[in-house]
């Protein structure tokens, strides 16, 4: 009776990018012969071809890995477990290291929140030319928290297609020109009060209707601190000072005045109970009158006493 051949078990090599693929490969064909191999380039331009014949056939990094794994399990080369660790230890040496990303404190929110961003829509705003260009951008799709964006930012460098001196050609050009340029510019930081959820409705709801340049809200907030941080992320990545000069200028003043207007003048607080619906109807007259709740119950009431010649 032949005996059954098992599998050597192995740890599970996970692949994050075509470039680590193609390291494994080159490392470990020459102890696994039965590994076949194509150039990086070959497999991509067969995959898109493939897509583009509406070939069923899978074909993605995933399933390369998938027979990758599967061919090294089967190989039965002596001393296969250390044999990986070698080609794992070798490729983490070819990444950048925890050094690299030091400046970018974890902790810190508005830091990480433009680094992000910075990151996320390089596609719009940098050279094509950048390696920034080339780092992994769909890594950083769905992190909502800081602490999440944070390992998002490490991800999209160690999962991207680059080089090692390609990775900290991106790292440093972004260290520089937070430290040059977005850093310094605090104007803002220290007039917006975070923590005053009037003022952060307000500012975001002038943002959105400022006039005289079209900002674009770095994400859709979905909370109160969402909300100032997506602020702060906004001013980070506007790029021209001077039209963001210009703004401060004018959100100043017209916070000046609406806290004037707010000032209660003589008048005393009043309490009463009202349904969600009249509420609703309240809130439309505000914002079409521009005017605050109080004033459009005033100018009503006024109205209604004059009609009624009391």
């Amino acid at each position: 009776m032949s005996a059954t051949f098992i599998p050597h078990k192995i740890p599970e090599i996970k692949i994050s990018s075509w470039r680590e693929y193609n390291f494994y490969i080159e490392r470990l064909k020459g102890s696994i012969p039965t590994l076949k191999y194509k150039g990086i380039n070959q497999i991509i331009d067969a995959c898109e071809q493939k897509r583009n014949d509406n070939d069923t056939q899978k074909c993605s990094l995933f399933e390369y890995t998938k027979n990758m794994n599967g061919t090294i399990a089967k190989s039965g080369v002596p001393g296969l477990d250390n044999l990986v660790k070698r080609t794992q230890t070798a490729f983490e040496e070819t990444q950048l290291s925890d050094d690299n990303f030091k400046w970018i404190d974890k902790k810190d929110e508005r830091l990480c929140n433009w680094v992000w961003c910075y990151i996320k829509n390089s596609p719009y705003i940098l050279e094509a030319s950048s390696p920034i260009q080339r780092l992994n951008h769909k890594i950083l799709k769905t992190n909502k928290r800081s602490s999440e964006r944070y390992k998002g930012i490490i991800k999209s460098f160690l999962q991207a297609e680059l080089h090692r001196d390609e990775q900290f050609t991106a790292i440093e050009s972004i260290h520089q020109e937070w430290v040059n340029y977005v850093y310094p510019y605090d104007e803002f930081i220290k007039w917006f009060k975070a923590n005053n959820s009037t003022q952060v409705d307000w500012v975001l709801k002038y943002i959105k209707n400022y006039q005289s340049y079209e900002i674009d809200i770095a994400w859709q907030p979905a909370t109160q601190t969402d909300q100032k941080n997506a602020i702060i992320t906004t001013m980070d990545l506007w790029d021209n000072n001077a039209e963001k000069e210009l703004f401060l200028n004018k959100i100043k003043k017209a916070w000046s005045q609406k806290k004037f207007r707010d000032k209660p003048n003589g008048k005393k607080p009043y309490s009463f109970s009202m349904t969600e619906k009249t509420k609703q109807r309240l809130d439309e007259l505000a914002e079409l009158k521009e005017l605050n709740l109080n004033e459009v119950i005033e100018q009503l009431i006024r109205k209604e006493h004059e009609l009624n010649d009391l």
